[in-house]
């Protein structure tokens, strides 16, 4: 089922393809009816899909294939953070990917956060391929699902020093009655 991907020593693929990976993968996306776009970006096939979330309005995740079985899988959670939160959100990240080896959660230079894992695709049988991107598909958005609102928190967490509208309640003990 799983092979030995010969590579020249630049590490390209030596062996012919024929297997149309894109177009399996568009394939199992209308079949599960998913809400998709395509393009074709720096040489691999990007198909954007818009998925509904538990916890959350919904995520935007891609999927970037390749002729040779390379799958990428990214989800921007959110974009242009406050450089401010990039400590507390890059500790989060850490600690996600420690509960959750298979995805990557980072914060990249710009404060975009994202969701990112990479595969490839070894199996010759048509089936079988729609059947792992579409599996690891799912298990990528499921764990970036339970990972989002604990990262989203610091996102959108108020600084207090920031906020006009903060009062702090403080108990004085004048105040305080029998």
């Amino acid at each position: 089922m799983y092979g030995i991907v010969p590579l020249t020593r630049k590490g390209e693929c030596i062996m012919e393809n024929t297997i149309n990976y894109a177009g399996l993968t568009e394939k199992a996306l209308q079949k599960a009816e998913l809400d998709f776009s395509k393009a074709v970006w720096n040489g691999k096939t990007k198909f954007n899909i818009s998925i509904p979330a538990k916890n959350l309005p919904g995520l935007y995740t891609s999927l970037l294939v390749d002729d040779t079985g390379d799958v990428l899988y990214r989800c921007y959670i959110a974009y242009d953070i406050d450089k401010d939160k990039w400590l507390d959100i890059i500790m989060e990240c850490n600690r996600l990917n420690s509960n959750f080896r298979f995805l990557c959660m980072s914060l990249d230079d710009e404060g975009d956060l994202c969701a990112a894992y990479d595969f490839f695709v070894f199996e010759k049988d048509e089936e079988l391929i729609t059947e792992n991107i579409m599996e690891t598909f799912f298990l990528c958005f499921q764990i970036t699902e339970k990972c989002a609102p604990y990262l989203l928190k610091l996102v959108w967490k108020k600084d207090i020093t920031e906020s006009d509208e903060f009062k702090m309640k403080i108990s004085h003990p004048q105040e305080e009655t029998n």
